[in-house]
């Protein structure tokens, strides 16, 4: 976004919006389950699922150890996630300057109780345009990015929000979730503490920073002739926390907590940065029915990234800091990247009255992914095309609707890869 003509002007928006699934169906209780059950296996010739001691004591809850009607969705999930959203703008300007401000943040949470599953967003954008009317000359500059930070629960059996959902949707009924004392209960894949406030985490944080700056320049002595220049920046770092801790859990008439695995910790750090530089010259001009454009110029990207990892297992404590872990399960891991690519680009192109039409490009490629001495292709492309209905002979179909465009274009192109090579 930019910046427009006009006195200073202060915008802040507030939104608050509450989300779930559009599509849910509700779930038969245990019994209902048990009796359909039970007439399935009748229609199949089989013997019966549930004996009508089971049917009884899933009718009255006399035995919940054995025989629950547990509402996994209840026990675990709200039924709204909540999303609030702030945005401050400030713009203004005049005919040759105005300028554009942004700060916005977005809170997200999960339907999750226990309020472990939540994306948190802070984002920003200034931009500048400057134009210095005597001499065509039209400067641009943005800066933008963002800070992002995502959490949700991990254990040794979900770590991920379609695991845990899976669990909710498929763990059978009959299974209690919580013990006599409201406990989680003791039982694998258990989404209860799976979610739980002691379970361990995933947490993720991103920060990324663009810049940009452009210059175009309208040559006020030849009509139709500009110069661009421009430069892109980018840098991110990231960082990814994984403290895989299984929550505490109990036996069915228990206080004293159960914990299926030791904590394993695993710590990732990326950062980066890249840029794209480009000059080119532009060419577009009409003489009577002719028009031609043509553009010229060179561009070039490079990048350099590096991550580490870190990782230990078998914590005796729960602290989720790598020293802590036990040193003889400690494994690491890291790597370092970087690539540039460069081209010459020059295009032209013609067209009569709107009607026919001519095109020509060629790339001279360059790719350091390559050995020295091969890392340069030239690449071609050309196009004819013919609007047909711009023809005297087609005007009566098109004024009754029957055809309003009809074009032909023919083309052919080559073009560099060089996403499998090094």
């Amino acid at each position: 976004k930019q910046g427009k003509e006009g006195k200073t002007a202060i915008e802040y928006d507030f939104n608050q919006s509450f989300a779930q699934p559009s599509i849910w169906p509700e779930k038969m209780n245990t019994y209902d389950r048990a009796i359909y059950s039970n007439i399935a296996a009748a229609n199949d010739g089989l013997s019966e699922v549930y004996n009508q001691e089971a049917l009884n004591h899933l009718k009255n809850g006399t035995d919940l150890l054995n025989f629950n009607n547990t509402d996994w969705r209840k026990l675990v999930l709200n039924d709204w996630a909540p999303q609030q959203k702030h945005t401050i703008r400030l713009t203004g300007g005049s005919e040759t300057n105005n300028y554009y401000v942004s700060l916005s943040h977005i809170d997200q949470n999960s339907m999750y109780k226990n309020n472990n599953h939540w994306m948190k967003r802070t984002n920003f954008r200034l931009a500048q345009s400057t134009l210095i009317k005597a001499i065509g000359l039209r400067v641009n500059a943005t800066l933008d990015g963002y800070r992002q930070t995502q959490t949700h629960p991990y254990t040794s059996t979900a770590g991920s929000y379609y695991e845990v959902f899976s669990h909710i949707n498929d763990k059978n009924s009959r299974f209690p979730g919580v013990n006599l004392h409201g406990l989680p209960y003791s039982i694998t894949d258990n989404p209860v503490a799976e979610t739980a406030a002691d379970a361990g985490y995933k947490r993720g944080t991103a920060s990324v920073i663009n810049g940009k700056g452009e210059l175009i320049w309208d040559l006020p002595w030849v009509k139709g002739l500009k110069v661009r220049a421009a430069s892109n920046y980018r840098y991110y770092g990231e960082t990814q926390k994984s403290w895989r801790k299984d929550a505490a859990q109990y036996d069915w008439d228990s206080e004293s907590p159960i914990y299926a695995n030791k904590p394993v910790l695993n710590h990732k750090s990326s950062t980066g940065y890249s840029f794209t530089n480009q000059a080119f010259v532009e060419y577009a001009n009409q003489f009577g029915k002719h028009n031609v454009s043509a553009l010229g110029g060179f561009e070039q990207y490079y990048e350099k990234t590096e991550w580490y990892s870190l990782q230990r297992d078998n914590y005796a404590f729960n602290i989720d800091q790598i020293g802590v872990g036990d040193a003889n399960t400690q494994t690491n891991s890291g790597e370092e990247a970087e690539m540039g690519r460069a081209a010459w680009i020059g295009q032209v192109k013609y067209n009569y009255d709107n009607k026919y039409y001519a095109e020509g490009s060629i790339r001279y490629d360059g790719s350091d992914r390559f050995a020295p001495g091969k890392r340069w292709g030239a690449f071609f492309s050309g196009s004819l095309g013919w609007v047909v209905t711009a023809e005297e002979f087609m005007q009566g179909l098109v004024e009754k609707n029957i055809l309003n465009s009809l074009k032909l274009r023919a083309s052919y192109g080559e073009t560099g890869l060089d996403e499998s090579a090094g």
